[in-house]
């Protein structure tokens, strides 16, 4: 009876042996999937600036300010049938109704066109018609028909 039973405690050592080592390797093998997956991102710091943030660089120096309007228009979905260079220093933006904006170039185009977007909501909303929007100054300049 004592031969059965040492028997029986060898195998059930081999047992939770194999097991041990099987759950070590679980957790190696995972937390290498983990390593991989999630914490080896390359970290690579990209040598062109963002366009919307370039406060160091010229903005013309990769899009030329009308281009890059346009893609700022578009990007806040405003129709627009024209763009003009007003004077040295702005844009002349002319909408479908009719109505115009002038942009400066001397100001962030996001901030102007998210600006312009607001105001033209709004006035839509409560039933205002523009005339022109001039963003030249500190605070934007509206002209009503």
């Amino acid at each position: 009876m004592r031969i059965i039973k040492r028997k029986n405690l060898a195998i059930l050592k081999s047992i939770f042996t194999l097991f041990y080592f099987f759950l070590i390797f679980t957790a190696v093998v995972l937390s290498f999937l983990y390593w991989k997956i999630y914490l080896d991102k390359k970290r690579i710091v990209s040598p062109i600036p963002v366009l919307f943030s370039n406060k160091s660089m010229p903005r013309n120096e990769f899009k030329s300010g009308e281009i890059e309007l346009k893609d700022i228009l578009k990007k806040y979905k405003i129709e627009f049938s024209n763009i003009a260079v007003s004077t040295g220093s702005s844009y002349l933006v002319e909408f479908k109704d009719g109505s115009k904006a002038i942009i400066s170039q001397n100001k962030p185009f996001a901030s102007q066109v998210s600006s312009l977007q607001l105001i033209l909501s709004r006035f839509t909303i409560e039933g205002k018609k523009l005339s022109m929007i001039d963003f030249r100054f500190d605070n934007p300049l509206i002209v009503f028909k």
